[in-house]
């Protein structure tokens, strides 16, 4: 009796062991790949908080806005302190980065390079008393990765108390 395999058996486990093999190395680049979707959401999603945060923040010792005028919309908003000597506080975008100018001085960088920013509008909303200083931000922020396709939009009202 001949003990061994024979050569459709032999074909037959090779060929089902690179189907096995194949799944697993499919299973493993989707798992890298959805590891990295959801890092770049968590970038995104992170650099939106911190955004809305320092401009919340900013408001928050706010005395006089500068930009937008009242009722009005624009790319830009400029408030002042009553701490003169930081005056004026001025956020805007550039080149997809939201940055932050304090009392003329070069911009900072509120976002980091893996986000692009863009379609930002702050809205002025001071024409009652029930609005008096309230500002509303919006914006896009996406993964500066062209290989991503995460975003997220915001849309925040802030009120100066």
């Amino acid at each position: 009796m001949n003990k061994g395999f024979t050569l459709i058996e032999m074909l037959l486990y090779s060929a089902l062991l690179v189907v096995l093999w194949g799944g697993l190395i499919g299973l493993g680049f989707s798992v890298v790949r959805s590891d990295a979707q959801l890092i770049n959401r968590q970038e995104i999603f992170e650099n939106e908080r911190f955004m809305i945060s320092k401009v919340s923040w900013a408001l928050k010792g706010a005395t006089d806005i500068n930009t937008p005028t009242v009722g009005g919309s624009g790319t830009i908003l400029s408030v002042d302190t009553a701490s003169t000597s930081y005056n004026p506080y001025v956020f805007d975008v550039s080149n997809g980065v939201f940055r932050l100018s304090v009392n003329n001085n070069a911009p900072v960088s509120i976002t980091n390079s893996l986000v692009k920013v863009s379609s930002v509008t702050f809205e002025n909303y001071s024409l009652s008393p029930d609005t008096k200083n309230t500002i509303r931000f919006m914006g896009n922020v996406k993964s500066a990765d062209p290989g991503v396709r995460a975003s997220a939009s915001f849309d925040v009202l802030i009120t100066i108390q």
